[in-house]
């Protein structure tokens, strides 16, 4: 899975160039963004190109999450089809990750 990273000093964004995170890519989705896990420093994943979503690929942003927050830093989430930001609400996500309408609010509130 390609994902691209962008550093910011405040922020790191991390962008999957994949239509949909789900079982046969969500093990990868968090192996790849593990060096980002480590530390403080927040990190934003947008999910723009995303435009699917099923269990698995939310296990892995909730790890992800687990693993951020472990190191003392923040994971939130931006630019949601609309299906995907269903799929968060339906679940209840949505009350436990921080997720912004786009990547501008993001960075706004993230580079605090």
């Amino acid at each position: 899975m390609e994902i691209t990273i962008e550093t910011t000093p405040s922020v790191d964004v991390a962008s999957p160039q994949v239509e949909s995170l789900d079982a046969d890519n969500a093990k990868t989705f968090g192996e790849t963004l593990s060096p980002q896990l480590e530390g403080k420093k927040p990190l934003l994943v947008d999910l723009s190109t995303i435009s699917f979503i099923d269990s698995a690929g939310l296990g892995a942003i909730l790890s992800c999450l687990r693993r951020k927050s472990s190191s003392g830093g923040s994971l939130a989430l931006c630019n949601m089809s609309r299906q995907v930001a269903s799929t968060f609400r339906l679940v209840r996500m949505d009350r436990i990750i921080d997720i912004f309408e786009n990547r501008d609010e993001a960075l706004k509130n993230l580079g605090k």
